[in-house]
């Protein structure tokens, strides 16, 4: 006979929901945490760190914002891409910075994890990533044109 009492039990629904929300406001607190430690700095430190790494001090600010690692999907894609990330190292620093920030602030990235787990992004990633470009231009200069 099945013993019922040693069955292990499934998290239910109403558990699982309060999971995900207690998560979501944990990642918030996170994001607001590190806003404000931010704003402590003072504006002429803002200024220095922003022309020491060649943004404008709001650029700063918006990266600031973002979670920690909000570029490394860049280097997902080029090893989805067959490309090795130190290469980005040794193109001009202003071309590799600018990519950063586009992938930091992209609007695309719930996409772009999805064909990376997916394995599809090295065929996909013209449709949604813009360093699409800068990486076949880079990377990939037998690109064939993929405009319809």
């Amino acid at each position: 006979m099945f013993d019922h009492s040693r069955q292990q039990p499934r998290p239910s629904a109403v558990k699982i929901a309060v999971d995900a929300v207690a998560n979501w406001i944990n990642r918030y607190r996170d994001t607001l945490n590190r806003h404000n430690e931010f704003e402590k700095i003072s504006p002429d430190q803002v200024m220095a760190m922003a022309k020491d790494i060649g943004i404008t001090p709001a650029q700063l600010r918006e990266l600031a914002s973002k979670q920690p690692g909000a570029a490394d999907m860049l280097k997902r894609l080029l090893v989805a891409l067959g490309v090795d990330p130190k290469k980005l190292d040794d193109i001009d620093v202003r071309i590799a910075r600018d990519m950063h920030w586009l992938c930091a602030t992209c609007n695309n990235r719930t996409r772009c994890k999805h064909e990376l787990a997916a394995g599809t992004a090295a065929e996909n990633f013209r449709e949604f990533c813009p360093n699409a470009i800068d990486l076949d231009a880079l990377f990939n200069p037998k690109a064939e044109n993929h405009d319809n």
